[in-house]
């Protein structure tokens, strides 16, 4: 594939990707058709499936290529610290730059699959945190995660309801001090429980 031809495909690939994020805020994603993409974008049914099978298809590679981003940012600075502080703010930082997606993400990834997809991460950034507070037992240890992995993400959806107005940092400082919260609950009661 010549130059022209290739850079012609990354724009059309682009744009149909762009279009269908602007569609799926005001649509259910099995009501979006190949048809309406190409009509709006001025392309031919041929060219939308050169570069894909179906809507489903295209969001699912849309997915794939944001994720694919945020891993690899949050896989570099795990290599470099532990500070799970600023995993968090990487996190709030390409929710907001990519609001089109995320809006699309959290609308069309059924709460298991998004359960499922974040679970790792924050299995990762919160687990000593809870066993600084005490918490080792594995069931436990499963509903306080639950928990914060849910609070988190419910966070993030509501900033990103409110169209990202505040700065990331200061989302990630709200997350912060909400688990630290949390946290000095837990330690309060088991040190409670202990001396009885």
């Amino acid at each position: 594939m010549n130059i022209k031809k290739n850079q012609q495909y990354q724009s059309t690939d682009l744009a149909i990707q762009s279009y269908l994020l602007e569609l799926i805020k005001e649509k259910t994603l099995n009501s979006i058709t190949v048809s309406e993409i190409c009509k709006h974008l001025g392309i031919n049914r041929s060219s939308f499936y050169l570069h894909y099978q179906d809507v489903y298809d295209l969001m699912d590679k849309i997915i794939v290529k944001y994720l694919g981003q945020i891993h690899e940012e949050l896989t570099n600075v795990a290599e470099k610290t532990d500070d799970y502080t600023l995993a968090l703010v990487l996190v709030a930082r390409h929710i907001k730059n990519n609001q089109d997606f995320y809006i699309a993400y959290f609308n069309y990834i059924v709460p298991a699959q998004l359960e499922k997809t974040f679970k790792e991460m924050i299995y990762k950034i919160f687990l000593p945190e809870l066993n600084a507070v005490g918490v080792y037992s594995d069931y436990k240890i499963e509903y306080h995660f639950v928990f914060v992995m849910n609070g988190i993400l419910a966070m993030f959806r509501c900033w990103l309801a409110n169209k990202c107005k505040e700065p990331p940092e200061e989302i990630v400082k709200l997350v912060m001090q909400t688990m630290s919260a949390s946290s000095d609950y837990i330690r309060l009661k088991n040190q409670k429980e202990s001396t009885l």
